[in-house]
């Protein structure tokens, strides 16, 4: 009797959108329960998010999301758990801050 072999498996990175990705980001900087996430996470998210807000026009992604999303970096300007999640999120506060182009990304042309 012969063994059955299975079909190989395909092991190919799963391709995330940058909206999906910025969508996760904004998910874990804005949950409720955020204490819960290790000091690493928090950063590694605000780290992921500044960087998308810097090389990317998001104004439609995150429109409606902006209040949840300066409370939680209010937050961690003020109590962060490290030097780092501070600094991460004043930078995060001043992607986000709308300039007198309205527009929210320092890369977006202007």
């Amino acid at each position: 009797m012969e063994a059955e072999l299975s079909p190989p498996v395909d092991e190919a990175p799963s391709i995330v959108s940058w909206q999906d990705d910025l969508a996760e980001r904004i998910g874990r900087i804005t949950d409720k329960d955020r204490k819960k996430l290790a000091v690493y996470g928090l950063e590694e998210a605000l780290m992921q998010y500044n960087r998308i807000l810097s090389s990317t026009y998001v104004a439609e992604e995150i429109e409606g999301k902006t209040a949840a999303i300066i409370e939680a970096l209010i937050k961690s300007i003020k109590a962060g758990k490290s030097d780092k999640e501070t600094i991460l999120a004043a930078q995060g506060m001043m992607l986000i801050t709308p300039r007198k182009d309205k527009s929210f990304c320092a890369s977006s042309g202007s």
